[in-house]
């Protein structure tokens, strides 16, 4: 990848978001004496010193591109100040460090004295000409407006964090990705009470958040009007690069949503539109990428989390978090170990559905733990060895629904339900080992991984089926003590892909990969009269999916600022499906249904114009879709109609335009983007008068909508951002099936959301930082349904309203410790995120969770 002369690495501790080799900004107090320290520098390249003597002195640095692969750093050992270790470390080497006021440490070779005095003079013409060149150079390219010398850019890149994403399977700063890409940075959010993935989703532009009121790890994702229309999912979800989504819908796939958010993450890609060429299959629209922080492997680094929170109509609230990692063998194995434990109150009470009266309050709580082991060999300084593993497990008893009328109005009072006894437990495992071996000329990355989705649940069905118990078996009224209904659903699957990605250069860069899936899925479902064991219906339906593909990627550098990169997926894949029924309700059958396969071409084309460092222009063309599936034989027993035996792959095409930069020195920065969406054929739940089956419509969904992010610096310590996205998401002709009508809106996406937020960073003495700020989180009302009411099936539409929810924090950081308060959905705002319509059976309503209040004590080393 070409890198321009003018960008800029930095290192922070406080910040956590990259790799050794990779930095960011954080803040530093300039001392009244010179600190000493004591240090220990392995020397050797600039990167690995940098990340060394960063960790010991949690001072920040700022140096070029160009010299982060310098090799013959000195070593240095013993009590010094920062400036003494830096004149020793660079002794020779044609290095320099200097320590500005602020106490940011800018590391530069050394230059002549005309050269230096050349330079300066050019960063104080930027300094006084910045914002004016950077309109000039954004409206105008790269004309005389660019040429006033590369100074201006430098000025600019200084007061911008350079973050680097792997979001086209290579490092690459996020300003040069030609595509929509939206970088989240956990720690942000965790001290500020949002401390699961769909309150992230919220502040994310493009990306939706559905949930049927279960806690952590269940939900739907959604991006750019491509909602979820079958149990296939429409956004994929990774964890360093293993893929975690189920390709199959008889799984329910696409209610399961991995919550990596508590990890050991440097980062969270959410990546907007079709990833089919490189991610492959579920990824039409788009995908959402863990990035873990690789074990240490000269120091020691850890935390500790306690957060502490009060929840209206609810309880208290507890989750705690810590993090260890270091080396087992210095410079060769590290290893990093994590966990977390939660116990969640809940805020929605159980009611009798007869007397109205409270059978079980906070019904919703619900108890989840993890850990994660992280361990990496550096075999040599080309080859390294990776294996980690995790388990998170969630159990809970009831969801947090509220029942509702086809108006929105609760039945039995605001937050309460009239549900029946149930238990959950869901489970995610997963193991992974990758293999780099770094040539001249490529990288070769291999990746074998094995995970595991599981849930159970429990329903109590005594009420409504005890009787017919009795009545079949038959027994005297009364025998039949309960009847609780199972559900065993869930994936297990063992992924393989290996990838050869070419070196960076100056015209040409490619990489080529080779993937393996296998896949098992689970869905038993069944319901026995106790105490006598009797088989009320017995329903399994294992599937199994296999796919093989090859794909690859081709940048060609045209110019220093203009290239283009295709790319190309072909997958073959194989579904099979088998029905076993037993049971009063069902009679006994074993029939394998009609398997499938397919062999599928995916795209991307993509042009991108970089008229300086600051600003990139680019257009893409992308494809993706969801795998073909069998289907169950089903007949429906009103109208007699067959459900179709094969469901064809869905297909969708988007074109996209956008922008990305800075402006006036780096204190503003933007991204826009423009899209267009053909989806074709789509996989779609029909619903009929007694049961759902998955089937294609018969014509397709078109999406247009823009995407606009801003974020300021306007005085130093002031950080404000505001982001909003428009989607609309249409059907493109009348669908009987789903009793839809040509235009209506797609269920679950709204047209506008938005989220906006302000931070104020300030010090309290020279040892004490505190910082204030809030945000808030806007969401446009949406469909539950395409149609307002279906006679035939009683499937009501119960759009949601908008809302717009208030958060605020503050908190004070001591330097090892930090303390944090904050208040979530600051003024109790009701509303509903999520809506689900029938006329025979109950509606419910998924509500915000009310105003929380709480606490955080953070400790790091």
């Amino acid at each position: 990848m070409r890198k321009n002369n003018w960008g800029w690495y930095r290192t922070s501790k406080a910040a956590l978001v990259l790799p050794a080799a990779l930095c960011v900004i954080a803040h530093a107090h300039a001392q009244d004496a010179p600190p000493r320290y004591e240090l220990r520098i392995e020397g050797g390249k600039l990167s690995e010193a940098v990340e060394s003597i960063r960790d010991q002195t949690d001072a920040e640095f700022l140096y070029s591109f160009d010299l982060v692969n310098e090799d013959g750093i000195n070593p240095v050992e013993g009590q010094y100040t920062l400036e003494e270790a830096l004149e020793l470390m660079f002794e020779g080497t044609g290095l320099s460090g200097s320590l500005t006021e602020s106490g940011m440490i800018i590391i530069t070779r050394e230059k002549s004295a005309n050269a230096q005095n050349r330079e300066d003079q050019v960063a104080d013409k930027s300094i006084k000409k910045g914002l004016l060149a950077g309109v000039a150079t954004f409206l105008f390219g790269a004309g005389e407006a660019a040429s006033q010398d590369e100074g201006v850019s430098a000025a600019s890149d200084e007061a911008l964090d350079i973050i680097i994403v792997t979001s086209t399977r290579r490092e690459e700063s996020l300003r040069d990705v030609p595509m929509a890409v939206t970088v989240v940075h956990p720690e942000d959010y965790l001290s500020d009470g949002l401390t699961s993935i769909g309150e992230i989703v919220d502040y994310t532009p493009g990306f939706n958040f559905v949930t049927d009121g279960s806690p952590r790890g269940k939900g739907t994702i959604t991006a750019r009007g491509v909602g979820q229309q079958s149990s296939t999912a429409v956004v994929g979800i990774y964890y360093d690069g293993v893929p975690l989504t189920s390709n199959s819908p008889w799984s329910f796939g696409s209610i399961f949503v991995f919550d990596g958010i508590l990890a050991d993450l440097e980062r969270i890609e959410f990546i907007k539109g079709p990833q089919g060429t490189l991610y492959g299959a579920t990824s039409i629209g788009g995908a959402i990428k863990y990035v873990s922080r690789k074990p240490s492997l000269d120091d020691f680094r850890g935390g500790a989390t306690a957060n502490l929170s009060t929840t209206r109509n609810g309880g208290l609230n507890q989750l705690y978090s810590g993090k260890l990692s270091g080396p087992l063998l210095r410079d060769k194995i590290g290893v990093t170990v994590s966990g977390y434990y939660e116990d969640n109150s809940g805020f929605v009470d159980r009611v009798d559905p007869v007397s109205a009266a409270i059978v079980d309050e906070d019904s919703n709580g619900y108890q989840a733990y993890g850990f994660a082991g992280d361990l990496l060999f550096q075999i040599t300084d080309s080859v390294d060895f990776r294996f980690k593993g995790l388990h998170q497990r969630t159990e809970y008893l009831s969801f947090a629904h509220v029942s509702i009328d086809a108006m929105s109005n609760p039945l039995f009072g605001p937050l309460t339900n009239a549900r029946g006894d149930e238990t959950f437990d869901l489970e995610n495992t997963l193991f992974a080992g990758t293999f780099n071996i770094e040539f001249d000329w490529a990288t070769v990355t291999s990746t074998s991984a094995y995970t595991k989705i599981r849930e159970l649940q429990v329903q109590d069905l005594t009420a409504a089926f005890a009787p017919f118990v009795d009545l079949f078996e038959p027994n005297p009224p009364g025998t039949t003590t309960s009847v609780p209904a199972d559900v065993d659903a869930g994936t297990e699957k063992f992924t393989q892909e290996l990838r050869l990605t070419s070196t960076d250069t100056d015209t040409l860069e490619w990489i080529f990969g080779l993937y393996y899936v296998n896949e098992d899925t689970i869905g038993l479902q069944s319901a026995i009269g106790l105490p006598t064991g009797f088989n009320l219906f017995t329903f399994d339906f294992p599937s199994s999916y296999e796919e093989y593909a090859a794909f690859g990627n081709l940048t060609y550098y045209f110019t220093d600022a203009f290239d283009v990169t295709a790319g190309v997926r072909v997958s073959h894949n194989e579904m099979t499906l088998v029905q076993n029924s037993s049971g009063a309700l069902l009679g006994v059958s074993n029939i394998p249904s009609e398997g499938v396969q397919e062999t599928v071409d995916t795209y991307m084309f993509a042009a991108r114009y970089r008229p300086d460092d600051d600003h990139s222009l680019y257009a893409r063309i992308a494809s993706g879709y969801r795998p073909a599936t069998t289907n169950l034989p089903l007949i429906d027993p009103v109208t007699g109609a067959n459900a179709e035996p094969l469901v064809d792959a869905d297909s969708l095409w988007s074109f996209e335009i956008g922008a990305k930069g800075q402006l006036a020195e780096g204190r503003l920065s933007y991204e826009f983007a423009f899209y267009y969406i053909d989806w074709d054929n789509f996989q779609a739940e029909f619903t009929t008068p007694t049961t759902t089956i998955t089937e294609n419509a018969t014509g397709g969904i078109t999406a247009k909508g823009v995407e606009v992010s801003v974020s300021a610096e306007p005085i130093d310590g002031l950080s404000l951002g505001l982001n909003f996205a428009f989607s609309d998401s249409g059907l493109n002709q009348d669908e009987p099936g789903l009793n839809g009508l040509e235009g209506q809106q797609v269920p679950g996406v709204p047209k506008w959301s938005g989220s906006g937020s302000a931070r104020y960073d300030f010090a309290l003495s020279p040892s004490v930082d505190a910082h204030i700020g809030g945000g808030f989180r806007y969401v446009g009302s949406k469909n539950s349904a395409f149609t307002d009411f279906d006679p035939a099936t009683a499937v009501l539409n119960i759009p949601t309203e908008k809302h717009v929810l208030i958060d605020f924090n503050a908190g004070i950081d001591l330097g090892t410790v930090a303390i944090g308060f904050y208040v979530t959905n600051l003024f109790d705002e009701s509303a509903f995120i999520s809506t689900s319509g029938n006329q025979f059976t109950r509606s419910f309503g998924v509500p915000v969770r009310p105003r929380t209040v709480g606490g955080t004590l953070s400790i790091d080393f």
